[in-house]
């Protein structure tokens, strides 16, 4: 004969219906406790597009904290709140870096917030990953005047000119194909002049940017560069180096930088994030004090071993190098950079894999580059500052072709070496 309380409980639990993808069915907690969760929008035989959202809602009797991994560290997370009332849903939105589809489980904890029980779900997740190639690049004019982009004009030269910020403001600038505020436009990160903060702006902000508050953890502001993504699982961020270390912000986060790294050799740059050995996990590239440059991988369980290329940017300007992109389609990605002869190069975990551009002829500023298909012909090239002489960029394919870039009046488009040419979405 079962005691009033347990028949209580029996009642209760039996009536929670949990509903996922591929499948709905009312199961009483006694013979599946991640009933206890409403999970929707997994299932592992449907292919989702990123940005995906899975909705989560508490269907337990208590308030919960959620936390969701990602055990392989193929997708990253961005969650409008990690703690539910009983009955309440949530938004997780998921995506990954990979250009190809991934495959991985997602965990799922629940923990009581007043009596500590805990309910683990993990299920299985397809998602397609961005294949789009990167189109726009971001750069300044001398001194930091006048932040801009440059798209495809709609030839192999031409190019149109958006400009973000009119003032002599920018110290630095990075790489992102990251949409922070989700208004499907990749956000440019920047640092201003005589500020401790990062920015962030795109083509919608009308001139204003939003500042992320770095705290005390203030940005290195001399031949340096910052990144964005996810490294690891985490929430999109801004990676960028201060005292020789590297450090992850973002909104959640602001004020608290995360520490991702501590190089024995200290950092000067961040470059970005992704697959450049070919293991189907992103690495995290950056450039060391002896602008050497470096990976962090992953499962560098306390972030204080590295591996490395053992070949150097060049760092006259600012640091020569741009954020790792899949250059032949294969899945892996290639990190450019300006080396210390001024020529354009793709790297790999294990130092060149080819030269673009080398000699006196055609000659690279030693500062940031950015691998875009600026020409819109589907394939990958790397944009520069032309060095000596009139310092505009111009752009280099796979096959050693040079271009210079030009307005739709056939002007010359001239860059701050300082800041370099990064991509932005």
């Amino acid at each position: 004969m079962l005691a009033a309380g347990s028949l209580l409980w029996l009642i209760e639990t039996d009536a929670f219906s949990a509903v996922e993808t591929n499948r709905s069915a009312n199961i009483g907690a006694k013979s599946d406790k991640t009933a206890l969760l409403g999970i929707e929008g997994v299932g592992s035989q449907t292919v989702f597009s990123q940005p995906h959202t899975i909705t989560i809602t508490n269907r337990t009797q208590k308030r919960i904290k959620l936390t969701v991994e990602s055990p392989s560290n193929q997708f990253s997370f961005s969650l409008s709140q990690n703690t539910m009332i009983s009955g309440e849903s949530i938004d997780i939105s998921v995506s990954t870096n990979k250009s190809s589809e991934v495959s991985g489980t997602i965990t799922f904890v629940a923990e009581s917030i007043e009596n500590g029980t805990d309910i683990e779900a993990a299920r299985q997740l397809r998602l397609s990953g961005t294949s789009e190639l990167p189109t726009r690049c971001l750069f300044t004019q001398n001194q930091g005047a006048k932040l801009q982009t440059i798209t495809s004009g709609g030839s192999s030269s031409e190019v149109n000119i958006t400009t973000l910020l009119t003032e002599t403001d920018v110290r630095a600038i990075g790489a992102s194909r990251v949409d922070f505020d989700t208004d499907s436009t990749s956000d440019a990160v920047f640092q201003r002049k005589g500020s401790d903060s990062i920015s962030l702006i795109d083509s919608d902000d009308q001139g204003n940017a939003r500042k992320l508050d770095t705290g005390s953890i203030i940005p290195r502001v001399q031949k340096t560069q910052m990144t964005t993504g996810s490294f690891d699982g985490s929430e999109k961020s801004v990676f960028y180096v201060s005292s020789g270390e590297i450090y992850a912000l973002n909104e959640t986060t602001s004020s608290s930088p995360k520490k991702i790294a501590s190089p024995e050799n200290g950092a000067q740059a961040v470059a970005g994030i992704g697959d450049i050995d070919g293991d189907d996990t992103d690495e995290l590239i950056f450039v060391d004090g002896s602008q050497t440059i470096r990976y962090v991988k992953p499962q560098d369980d306390t972030r204080t071993t590295f591996a490395s290329t053992e070949v150097a940017a060049g760092s006259s300007n600012n640091v020569g190098i741009g954020a790792p992109a899949d250059f032949t389609g294969d899945g892996t990605a290639s990190v450019p950079i300006v080396d210390g002869s001024n020529r354009v190069v793709l790297l790999g975990p294990n130092g060149v894999r080819q030269v673009l551009i080398g000699g006196s002829t055609n000659q690279a500023a030693k500062s940031p580059v950015a691998a875009s298909d600026i020409d819109d012909d589907g394939t990958v090239e790397v944009v520069y500052i032309r060095n000596g002489g009139e310092e505009e960029l111009r752009s280099v394919d796979t096959d050693g072709t040079v271009v210079s870039l030009t307005t739709s009046t056939g002007e010359i488009i001239p860059a701050d070496k300082k800041r370099g040419v990064t991509v932005v979405g």
